[in-house]
């Protein structure tokens, strides 16, 4: 329900901003160009008045989920450059050792 409302009032303000932009454009411009100004703002407004909405009323469950989930991508990730830097120090032990062996024939 609160998805609901906050969908409807973000909306409301939305075109109003629309009607307004399709105003000062013609009267600026030509009343063809207020209209299609009107005509594009008011379609944008019902995306983002969407997208607007969804994100204020997510639950914050799924922000502790999505937070816990990007913590758990970084600890992957520091294990993950630990072990490739362990195989990098001993390629270059390696290297160094049969640089040696080389020199020395």
């Amino acid at each position: 329900m609160g998805l609901l409302l906050v969908f409807l009032v973000t909306l409301v303000v939305g075109q109003s901003i629309s009607i307004g932009i399709g105003l000062l454009v013609e009267r600026h411009a030509t009343p063809y160009a207020g209209l299609m100004a009107f005509i594009a703002c008011y379609f944008a407004m019902f995306w983002l008045a969407w997208r607007f909405a969804v994100r204020v009323t997510r639950p914050t469950s799924h922000l502790a989920a999505a937070e816990a989930d990007e913590n758990a991508h970084i600890r992957a990730s520091r294990k993950s450059n630990a072990i490739l830097l362990g195989a990098y120090a001993a390629t270059e032990d390696l290297w160094a050792q049969s640089t040696l062996l080389f020199a020395g024939a």
